[in-house]
């Protein structure tokens, strides 16, 4: 495709105009012009609306309307992304750089997820990790990770929260080729997020068990479970 952008930059939104001018911003601060802005909008009625506009000289493509949740508005910007990569990062998340030079060299491989390190609001990085831990959580932080905008690359809308874990756990299992890097820190992320709710949590044990299995379900909720445990321990000797 002539002058194809190198990354897809994609945020998905409902009623968040307490936090999306911050991800707007960071967003326009790249000041590179070899990508593309795009903003799917829920339909919001607090003011989301006003804010997207008032940046929308910098914004490729947006468009505002119901959907059935997160993961539909991300399908709808895949169904238009012109990028060669997709880069998701959410209303509350911050950009803080596109590792260009290391995506340019990977353009024409046949990589199909490129992972880098974030940081949360909570100051920890979440560094990308690239083993079989992967079958039982998510080792790679979804703000972090650039997807090849290739067929395959798309979200199952029957998740509700971790339909993000659900694509990484696919492309692992059908062995597609994925590179995750130490270095640098593209993003910094909200925590307050709705993946980080725990009346969602079982949802991670239904994408464990479709994709590896009866074993592997109870693995991860053993994991899950003794991580619990131990943070709360924690909590109790501080």
């Amino acid at each position: 495709m002539l002058n194809r952008p190198l990354v897809s930059i994609i945020t998905v939104t409902y009623n968040a105009a307490d936090s999306i001018e911050a991800t707007i911003k960071s967003v326009i601060n790249q000041g590179e012009p070899k990508h593309e802005f795009i903003i799917i909008d829920g339909g919001s009625s607090d003011g989301t609306i006003k804010i997207i506009e008032k940046y929308r000289e910098h914004i490729d493509h947006w468009i505002s309307e119901p959907d059935s949740g997160i993961y539909d508005a991300m399908n709808k910007a895949i169904k238009i992304a012109k990028g060669t990569y997709l880069y998701f990062i959410n209303a509350g998340d911050v950009l803080l750089g596109i590792p260009g030079e290391i995506l340019g060299e990977y353009v024409g491989s046949d990589v199909k997820l490129l992972a880098f390190p974030v940081i949360d609001s909570n100051q920890k990085l979440r560094v990308p990790r690239l083993n079989a831990s992967i079958k039982i959580k998510n080792t790679l932080p979804h703000q972090g990770c650039f997807y090849k905008n290739d067929p395959g690359v798309n979200y199952d809308s029957r998740y509700k929260v971790f339909a993000d874990f659900d694509l990484n756990q696919r492309l692992y299992r059908e062995k597609h080729a994925i590179k995750v890097f130490e270095q640098p820190v593209v993003a910094s992320h909200d925590l307050n997020g709705i993946s980080h709710n725990k009346e969602h949590g079982k949802e991670i044990f239904k994408v464990v068990g479709a994709n590896f299995g009866g074993v592997y379900k109870g693995l991860s909720f053993v994991y899950f479970k003794m991580h619990g445990l131990v943070s709360r321990l924690q909590k109790l000797k501080s």
